[in-house]
């Protein structure tokens, strides 16, 4: 059986983002991707220029070319750019039939409202939507810029990684509240959200300019993302440290859509949301480091078959609480073990 993933998305006429940079990405995880056009845009790297929707009639007939008997059935359906209601409300009521039909079907959504490069992309106003669209997506993969616009109000606390990361896992309980089954809450933006508020001096603990950088480091040179599942809201941290490429504010062109579909191809293939999720970083994390310098501020994200060997060191550090976040992303050197005063014989770690 083929694993296939449909891909609801736009188009990019720089090849970064959308629904070439998702079946890429599919291409390198080893399942069929296919895609049902929502929009052409005209954009490169750095900005886009025009967003043109397709016709809902077209938009019709390419979800049911692909449903069609002659296509394989589709195990995961990924979501990204929606450009105005008619299409969404189009493809709300596809999902709700793709799901009666397949229970098992997987639905992953990046809530794509605003290029990262700036420009409206969608005259959406989700806010409104989240009570119908949640209870019908599997995972949830919104960042912290557009999870904060979905939620009006929230104000994250940076006076401390633990009061920090506690209001992002907050923040992503409310969406799981509303229906998502896993809400994969990113935080790559966080530290220039926290750059931003320090310098306009609305925040003072752990400034760059004070004698402890302890609580600034760890907010501004690591990123956390925030994961909640199950019926119990099992949460889990993944925390790595923020890549070259990012940290001289040189901005990577396409990552959400990339993400999610490394997501969706990871579950088409049976792996779990978490896991999935994991391994999807690992790749996101690579790829990033090893992006391309294409100039003007830009870079171009390094696709490439998955080896896993390759890919081990890039998996993130996975924590289940705070503490743990904080014993490991520590700016400070590792001092190693403390010094033992008698021998310890035979030690085993379980």
């Amino acid at each position: 059986m083929t694993d296939t993933v449909l891909t609801i998305a736009a188009t990019d006429s720089s090849n970064g983002a959308g629904t070439t940079a998702d079946l890429a990405t599919m291409s390198c995880f080893g399942v069929y991707g296919v895609a049902a056009v929502t929009a052409v845009t005209a954009q490169n790297l750095s900005r886009v220029l025009a967003v043109k929707p397709v016709k809902n009639k077209i938009f019709t007939k390419e979800l049911e070319a692909l449903t069609s008997g002659s296509m394989p059935d589709i195990k995961v359906i990924k979501l990204g750019l929606i450009p105005n209601e008619k299409l969404l409300r189009t493809t709300v009521t596809f999902l709700r039939e793709r799901k009666k039909l397949n229970p098992d079907l997987v639905v992953v959504w990046d809530p794509v409202a605003v290029a990262g490069t700036g420009g409206e992309l969608s005259e959406v106003n989700y806010s409104l939507w989240l009570h119908i669209l949640l209870p019908l997506v599997d995972v949830f993969t919104p960042n912290l810029d557009e999870a904060m616009a979905l939620c009006e109000g929230f104000k994250p606390d940076f006076s401390s990684l633990a009061n920090c990361i506690d209001g992002l896992t907050g923040l992503a309980k409310y969406f799981k509240k509303m229906g998502a089954g896993t809400v994969y809450l990113k935080g790559g933006h966080l530290s220039d959200l926290v750059k931003s508020v320090v310098k306009s001096g609305k925040a003072h603990h752990g400034r760059e300019d004070s004698g402890d950088l302890s609580e600034y480091r760890r907010l501004t040179e690591y990123v956390y993302d925030v994961t909640v599942t199950g019926e119990n809201d099992d949460t889990c941290y993944f925390c790595c440290r923020k890549t070259a490429s990012v940290s001289d504010g040189v901005g990577v062109h396409g990552t959400g859509c990339i993400m999610a579909s490394a997501i969706a191809s990871m579950m088409a293939k049976g792996h779990t949301a978490v896991d999935a999720i994991a391994f999807a970083k690992a790749y996101m994390t690579r790829g990033i480091e090893n992006s391309v310098d294409v100039g003007a501020g830009s870079r171009l994200f390094k696709h490439g078959f998955i080896n896993n060997a390759d890919m081990l060191r890039y998996f993130p550090v996975m924590a289940r609480t705070v503490d743990e976040l904080e014993l490991v992303c520590s700016p400070e050197k590792n001092a190693g073990f403390a010094s033992c005063s008698h021998s310890l014989g035979l030690y085993p770690v379980v």
